[in-house]
């Protein structure tokens, strides 16, 4: 059996990923009724904000 471990920072980054998973869903919603030249400009900002925390996350994971 595993040793249960408490991790303050975990649990934050826990519930930050429950609400961003959230905040993507309603995006993707405000995505399906934009107006294309709208739909470009945030997929343009998401995928330049993505590609740091992606970084970041490699890095915590490797």
């Amino acid at each position: 059996m595993a040793a249960e471990h408490y991790s303050p920072a975990l649990e934050d980054v826990n519930e930050e990923l429950a609400q961003l998973e959230g905040k993507i869903l309603s995006l993707k919603e405000e995505l399906a009724n934009a107006a294309p030249e709208e739909r470009r400009y945030i997929k343009e900002e998401i995928q330049l904000k993505m590609i740091p925390l992606l970084q970041l996350m490699t890095t915590l994971l490797s």
